[in-house]
């Protein structure tokens, strides 16, 4: 627990390792705490086995049951999330992460319209971990894109003249699981995707290079304005230098 404390990902799991058989609610926390650390490393498979785990040691810990939810996110399982989400809150409506975590896995299924319905109640339960930022429409976020490009030097405008950068709302799930196993699926959450060419049987895209920025997903990832601005140019940079190779 202290490494993990300490931010010391890689100590945490090593630690939890070298455990001795234990109580049973011991050692789900340890499960736990390795998949809440596997998370972090980008190890959503990894991470849900170790939350399973904390689950089967304790079934009834909604914290391993919420990590399932997220770990399930992150490998794109959306319903396998959906269902862990909604148990939790079922027992504890008031667990602010459960609602935010589920709002944004049911984006990704049918019942996308109660998506909002459970962001709103994060944002309510825990206005200063979920700020309400300004929308900024598609249109206008473009807008921005070109005000950050036309800052950049002429080598990158250069470059930019010849990836055509494009705001959408979401990832393209095609994209997210492109990894081949045992690759983990990029996450959902991600900023911006830079694409040399389309993948089999994705459609209305340009045949060459381009860059795709996730409006919806910047928006969720600061908590003014002014960082939101700030990161659609770092975001644009990072993804002009994947372009450049």
């Amino acid at each position: 627990f202290a490494k993990w404390e300490l931010n010391d990902r890689p100590g945490a799991i090593a630690a939890y390792r070298r455990q001795k058989p234990m109580p049973q609610d011991t050692l789900s926390e340890l499960h736990l705490v390795r998949a809440q650390a596997l998370i972090d490393l980008n190890a959503p498979r990894a991470s849900w086995d170790a939350a399973n785990q904390a689950l089967t040691a304790s079934p009834t810990s909604l914290n391993a049951r919420l990590q399932r939810g997220i770990a399930s996110f992150h490998l794109t399982e959306f319903a396998d999330a959906v269902a862990d989400l909604r148990a939790v809150i079922a027992e504890d409506d008031a667990r602010e992460s459960a609602h935010y975590w589920l709002g944004l896995a049911l984006e990704w299924t049918a019942d996308a319209g109660d998506a909002e319905t459970h962001l709103a109640r994060a944002r309510a339960l825990a206005p200063e971990r979920y700020p309400v930022i300004p929308e900024l429409s598609t249109s206008d976020m473009q807008a921005e894109i070109s005000r950050c490009v036309a800052g950049l030097s002429a080598e990158e405008q250069a470059l930019a003249a010849t990836v055509p950068i494009m705001v959408v709302e979401l990832p393209d799930l095609t994209d997210l699981r492109a990894n081949p196993p045992p690759l983990p699926p990029f996450p959902p959450t991600a900023l911006a995707m830079y694409r040399d060419r389309p993948l089999p049987g994705q459609t209305g895209l340009p045949q060459g290079p381009s860059i795709a920025v996730y409006r919806k997903n910047l928006i969720r990832a600061v908590t003014s304005p002014a960082e939101l601005r700030e990161q659609i140019c770092v975001t644009v940079r990072h993804e002009l230098a994947h372009a450049a190779g």
